[in-house]
């Protein structure tokens, strides 16, 4: 907890900081007041495919679209990877994107990559959700 405190008050003296603990909330929120949706969640970015049912599964580092198909994953005990907020958090950067709007998911356990994303503007973990392409 303290390194999430320490966190916070280094990133607001670069960016303003809402706390939610909503993902839909916090998406409605900061698409009228932010730039940027930082989720911290208990995974460490969005994956290619299912992380529990292939350990080789990589980090999908950008994602610039999101397919119906993946807004629309079972929800079940035995769809581990859909359930535990993956499509809620798939459907906050859906909306972000929408409105031109960037989301960053990484984990809250280790904050070592929110640091990285924040303050280096790099990152080794984690997913950036946008739609603005260089």
């Amino acid at each position: 907890m303290l390194n999430l405190v320490s966190l916070i008050a280094e990133a607001r003296k670069k960016y303003e900081v809402i706390l939610v603990t909503s993902g839909a909330v916090a998406a409605g929120y900061t698409a009228l007041k932010s730039d940027i949706l930082i989720i911290l969640s208990d995974i460490e970015g969005y994956y290619e495919e299912n992380p529990k049912e292939n350990p080789k599964a990589k980090i999908r580092k950008i994602v610039t679209h999101i397919e119906n198909t993946e807004l629309e994953q079972e929800h079940s005990p035995n769809n581990e990877f859909a359930t535990g907020g993956i499509v809620t958090k798939l459907k906050a950067a859906q909306y972000m994107m929408k409105k031109g709007k960037e989301m960053f998911l990484c984990s809250g356990y280790d904050l070592t990559t929110a640091r990285e994303f924040l303050f280096q503007d790099e990152y080794k973990k984690g997913t950036l959700f946008t739609s603005k392409i260089d």
